[in-house]
């Protein structure tokens, strides 16, 4: 769970500042998909 965290700091850090926006879409993406997974673990939990 917390390397889903981390994951974007370590894409931005790789790849180049010129694909900042790639990788925004790509930060945007993972946090999405944690609100899902939130509300899931409210809903079942």
């Amino acid at each position: 769970m917390i390397s889903l965290i981390y994951l974007p700091i370590m894409v931005s850090l790789c790849v180049p500042l010129h694909d900042s926006a790639y990788v925004m879409m790509i930060v945007m993406r993972i946090k999405r998909s944690l609100h899902i997974l939130m509300l899931d673990f409210l809903k079942n939990g």
